[in-house]
């Protein structure tokens, strides 16, 4: 019984992810860590836009995305290779980060968004 319960807790936790509420202006919202610094919104664990544009970028080479001039690495990604839209959002400590919004209203932080 004993063994049986162990089980039973190392599978449930296997699905658990690291959760924070974040906001923008007066809208809150959740995001879970599907991966080490992989941060999607809630209903973003399995699949969408969001995870497709981590995956497609993770395979590409760091020499495609010649970004200049002070800007943001991520965001650029975002903007450019995943035509997505950057925003950002701030934690209860105002904390900032910024995210890329895909067309299916799925979203991930873009320093997610890194080539190999």
């Amino acid at each position: 019984m004993i063994i049986l319960f162990s089980l039973f807790s190392l599978f449930a936790q296997a699905d658990t992810f690291s959760k924070k509420i974040l906001k923008v202006g007066p809208h809150h919202f959740s995001v879970v860590e599907v991966r080490p610094s992989v941060w999607v919104n809630e209903d973003c664990t399995k699949t969408c836009d969001a995870l497709k544009a981590v995956e497609q970028l993770s395979k590409r080479s760091p020499g495609e995305m010649n970004v200049a001039g002070g800007v943001n690495p991520g965001s650029w990604r975002c903007k450019m290779m995943a035509h997505g839209n950057v925003f950002i959002a701030q934690d209860d400590a105002g904390n900032q980060q910024s995210f890329c919004r895909f067309k299916d209203a799925s979203f991930v932080n873009n320093g997610a968004l890194k080539t190999k």
